[in-house]
């Protein structure tokens, strides 16, 4: 693979061949070397142009999980193929604030380094046009230097940070897709989990990074990669990536599609609302709450975007057509920005938990992460743990779930824009949930979900299920079996660790893992026929597992009592519904009598399951 190797000191760069076949193989030698480094970049099927080949992987320490960690956006390696790139590496740190513009025009690389002045930044994110936060540093940096991409008719995207980047741990990398010489906003993408924009400001300086170029690529044989499909699948490349994908286009049974439309409606009563403490009420209770989701939530987004067939995909040529975009708002919707940030927040009208997410992803933060730490205030200020005059907020939240309304919603919304103010401005909690808890203490500390690792921690993905707090090399991603059957705890170890080593295909070669059900099946095929690399793949990725293990801090307990809950009445209620399992009786009975002692031995069958698969 071709890597551009960018000295942000010395102002200098140089391409060179890396023995590495995978972004993430690379970034785990970067850390086992201690190389300081910000690496991103695509996988060696990249210039195939297989649909989802093209998905751009980041792999660096995060300082929020404190270890290494992976994030990835949609469709955004296609600038750096056509740049003729895989991999781009930043070092050291820039003196001042700066844009990186890395160019490629007939076969000629160049890279320039472009300074903003921290005040000029500061403006810029204010107000741009008519734009603010990332998107107006993105707009700003199109009006400045994309006129050559342009005269040279070349594929570009611009990545950049938010103000959340730069005042806490909790900023993530935009980009916005540019079409024709011209942005379509709302089709946005971000490197959200681990935040990644906070470690490149801090680290390196950099808030921005313009690339692409203009080298043809040329789709790989198309007959031969049939052959692959036929054999594998007994169908054709493109019908079988079709049915593979249909969840994230349109299901039929459910009538709706993508994240967004089939999480919502498959979860029933399993959906999170109030903090998590829907995890705690009456299945009455829940199913008044989620006729009150698909009424106000599931069906507004049904109506705007399924009905109107408004599918685009994030940049490739893909029949997963996953974006579901609102053309007239320009949005697009995703299940766990709007679960994390509507339901969980105690907003149920889609209209009011756009625009906190909205604002969430105009200021540059993790979605998920700011939800949760949303949420967790405006529970911390309805139980009286802190008071909103404390922490200059002008209300209180609406998280009486009995006697909600929907026009709650509006004052939650209101409030959740408040408090981003605060997460951006307080340290207590821009340093992120393991800081705070820390500094507020043990009732505060008691009303959350995370997952502590060395320093950090990180607050779980949106599903009621114990995988997403399992003690894995990186948590808050999809590396783990998040299935919602019941599993003994050594056995959901076990699973959870071959599903790690598995969606490590995906991220390793730049692979959409919504294109996994496909993808793992002819990895091994296609890297032999287009490559001439034959490689047993899950042994590979079994032992870049293994050394991420070997470069992380240890795994550590829970801390916080609400994680025993969430294991506690998630068997609780896969027993309301599936009462054959005895095995599932015994630990149901096991956190009755006492859950935290029952917690410690379900983490510790847990540990000896991961053991087992990686010894």
């Amino acid at each position: 693979m071709k890597l551009l190797a960018i000295n942000l000191e010395k102002k200098e760069s140089r391409i060179e061949d890396v023995e590495e076949i995978g972004v993430v193989e690379r970034g785990i030698n970067n850390f086992i070397k201690k190389r300081e480094v910000f690496l991103f970049g695509s996988g060696p099927l990249a210039f195939t142009l297989i649909p989802g080949t093209n998905r751009l992987v980041f792999v660096n320490y995060s300082d929020l999980w404190d270890g290494l960690f992976i994030s990835t956006m949609g469709g955004a390696s296609l600038p750096l193929t056509h740049s003729g790139l895989n991999l781009v590496e930043l070092e050291g740190k820039a003196e001042k604030y700066t844009v990186v513009k890395i160019s490629n025009f007939n076969n000629q690389t160049k890279v320039e380094f472009i300074k903003i002045d921290e005040k000029e930044l500061e403006n810029i994110f204010n107000r741009y046009g008519k734009f603010r936060g990332t998107y107006a540093l993105q707009h700003y940096i199109f009006d400045k230097y994309a006129k050559e991409y342009l005269e040279n008719d070349a594929t570009f995207r611009i990545m950049v940070v938010g103000p959340a980047a730069l005042k806490t741990k909790l900023g993530v990398l935009c980009s916005t897709l540019i079409e024709k010489g011209k942005f379509i906003d709302g089709l946005d993408s971000f490197a959200g989990r681990g935040a990644f924009g906070s470690t490149l400001v801090k680290k390196h300086n950099v808030v921005g990074i313009i690339y692409g170029g203009n080298l043809e690529i040329k789709p790989y044989d198309l007959k031969k990669l049939n052959d692959i499909f036929k054999k594998k699948f007994g169908d054709g490349m493109f019908q079988v990536i079709n049915k593979k994908t249909v969840k994230y286009r349109y299901d039929e049974n459910l009538k709706t599609g993508g994240t967004f439309g089939v999480n919502f409606s498959t979860l029933g009563t399993w959906f999170l609302s109030f903090n998590w403490n829907s995890i705690f009420f009456s299945e009455e209770d829940r199913e008044k709450l989620y006729d009150l989701l698909k009424k106000y939530y599931l069906e507004k987004f049904n109506e705007e975007i399924i009905k109107q067939k408004n599918f685009r995909t994030c940049g490739e040529i893909c029949p997963g057509v996953c974006k579901k975009y609102n053309p007239i708002k320009k949005k697009k919707r995703d299940y766990e920005p709007y679960e994390a940030n509507g339901p969980n927040c105690g907003i149920f009208d889609l209209n009011f938990s756009e625009k906190l997410v909205e604002e969430i992803d105009t200021l540059g933060f993790d979605a998920i992460e700011t939800g949760n730490m949303i949420a967790w205030i405006m529970d911390m200020l309805a139980k009286g743990v802190i008071k909103p005059e404390e922490f200059g907020l002008s209300k209180l939240p609406k998280f009486d779930y009995k006697n909600y309304n929907i026009e709650d919603s509006k004052n939650n919304a209101e409030l959740g824009i408040e408090i981003l103010d605060l997460i951006l401005n307080n340290q207590i909690f821009s340093n992120g949930i393991k800081n705070a808890v820390e500094k507020l203490g043990e009732d505060a500390k008691n009303m959350i979900i995370y997952v502590p690792h060395g320093k950090g921690a990180i607050t779980p993905n949106m599903y009621w299920m114990p995988a997403f707090i399992l003690p894995i090399a990186i948590q808050g991603k999809f590396l783990v079996d998040y299935g919602k059957e019941f599993k003994i705890p050594y056995e959901l170890g076990k699973s959870s660790t071959i599903r790690m080593i598995k969606e490590l295909y995906s991220d390793n070669f730049g692979v959409c893992r919504f294109h996994r059900k496909w993808f793992e099946a002819v990895v091994e095929d296609l890297l032999k026929e287009i490559l001439g690399i034959e490689i047993d793949v899950f042994k590979y990725s079994k032992e870049l597992v293994n050394k991420i293990y070997s470069i992380s801090p240890k795994a550590a307990l829970w801390e916080s009592e609400k994680a025993f809950d969430l294991i506690k009445t998630y068997l609780e209620k896969l027993y309301s519904e599936e009462k054959s399992s005895k095995e599932l009786k015994k630990w149901v009975e096991k956190f009755e009598k006492d859950k935290f002692a029952a917690g410690k031995e379900y983490y510790k069958e847990i540990l000896k399951g991961i053991q087992e698969v990686l010894e």
